[in-house]
């Protein structure tokens, strides 16, 4: 899971659509599906918000550490 599968999960997860995202980053809604289609990245500072608003860890969004959380989440 790559960094953009990762904000797709967790916004996902949070029952936050990439427009609700977008508007509170300050972004377009095309930003934001350009980054969970891989197609762009949002900068560091822009992953940090990503990550505040989504209530999560910044290091929860890297691929190592989301697979990870969310093999935790499955557990029972």
């Amino acid at each position: 899971m790559g960094v953009s599968n990762s904000i797709r999960y967790y916004r996902q997860r949070a029952k936050i659509t990439q427009k609700v995202l977008a508007v509170q980053l300050g972004v377009g809604r095309t930003e934001i599906w350009l980054w969970e289609s891989g197609r762009g990245l949002p900068s560091a500072e822009q992953l940090e918000k990503v990550a505040q608003i989504l209530g999560i860890g910044i290091s929860s969004l890297y691929p190592e550490n989301a697979v990870l959380d969310v093999i935790a989440q499955s557990s029972p």
